[in-house]
């Protein structure tokens, strides 16, 4: 169904994985630039699920390009060679940076690039406080294939995702950024990973 091509970067434990599709399902309807593979990151600790998902992401695209790191701090490492990705996925529980503090670094690394929350864990408040800070949207890793593609194709999209079961569950749910709020989690995001002097 489809061929692997596995490659090894410079930072020695960061694989970069191309999957080409023959067919591509008639219900993907993603805008994107044409001229280049879609690129995204996915930023998990356990090496099973990393595995899981790239199944699930080949539905996305008819080219993808999926880079693994385990930690936020090698994902970090990555901006040194790629500036840019259409979609980064973050694991809100990881070792050493998580939760906000990794979204920021994050969002200084890959200004540009959109980021999904996900976790088997649904804390409405975490996930308020990331999308307020600079995150797209949440997945949950305990939803279907199908509700966590179709919130990636809203994001890679230009759009916010949060399933209804997360921003319906405890008073009014979730709000979307706005404002100086907005604002000044980007500022911190810039220090997250500014030089130290």
């Amino acid at each position: 169904m489809y061929r692997a091509i596995v490659h090894q970067d410079s930072v020695s434990s960061i694989k970069t994985m191309r999957f080409q599709l023959r067919t591509v399902p008639e219900f993907v309807n993603i805008k994107k630039n044409c001229t280049h593979s879609m690129k995204l990151l996915v930023v998990d600790d356990h090496l099973l699920f990393r595995e899981g998902l790239r199944h699930i992401l080949l539905r996305l695209d008819q080219t993808v390009d999926i880079h693994e790191c385990g930690t936020v701090q090698e994902a970090v490492a990555v901006a040194n060679h790629i500036s840019e990705f259409d979609l980064v996925l973050l694991d809100m529980q990881l070792p050493g940076l998580q939760g906000l503090e990794g979204l920021l670094a994050l969002k200084g690394a890959f200004p540009t690039s959109p980021i999904t929350l996900i976790s088997g864990v649904a804390d409405q408040r975490a996930i308020a406080e990331g999308i307020r800070c600079g995150a797209q949207g949440f997945v949950s890793k305990s939803g279907s294939a199908e509700d966590m593609l179709n919130g990636l194709r809203k994001v890679i999209n230009g759009e916010h995702h949060i399933p209804p079961e997360i921003s319906n569950s405890q008073g009014d749910g979730i709000r979307l950024p706005f404002g100086s709020q907005a604002a000044q989690c980007s500022q911190i995001a810039n220090l997250a990973v500014a030089p130290a002097r």
